[in-house]
């Protein structure tokens, strides 16, 4: 069975195609990945297809994940939301309540951070 690694490695080669399909068969039998899916967001777009890109992305950002992954599929949707001119989503996203950080506590200092960085975007 193919493994998130080699679809790192066809990312690492410059092969975005080849990451999309293996990310595919990954995805084809545990659909509730969301770390294959943020990786399938990304080879999407390093490939050119921005809209298939941000869909993917907000899928793997709506799936149950360890907070590391979620964490880097919701700082990936943002980024791709700002390069794709949705600011105000991308800002909305930085405010929202972070539902996969139940147990973490998250304090004014760093609310204001984030907000901050919500604002600049």
């Amino acid at each position: 069975m193919v493994s998130r690694h080699e679809v790192l490695a066809r990312l690492d080669a410059g092969d975005p195609a080849g990451a999309a399909r293996i990310a595919g068969e990954i995805l084809a039998a545990r659909p509730e990945n969301a770390d294959v899916q943020g990786l399938l967001a990304l080879a999407l777009d390093e490939a050119g297809h921005k809209e298939e890109a941000l869909d993917a992305m907000r899928l793997a950002v709506a799936l149950p994940a360890a907070p590391s992954i979620a964490l880097r599929n919701t700082t990936n949707l943002a980024a791709m939301l700002v390069g794709a001119g949705l600011k105000d989503e991308a800002a909305g996203l930085l405010r929202s309540a972070w539902p996969w950080l139940p147990d973490i506590e998250i304090g004014n200092n760093e609310r204001q951070c984030i907000t901050l960085l919500a604002d600049i975007m």
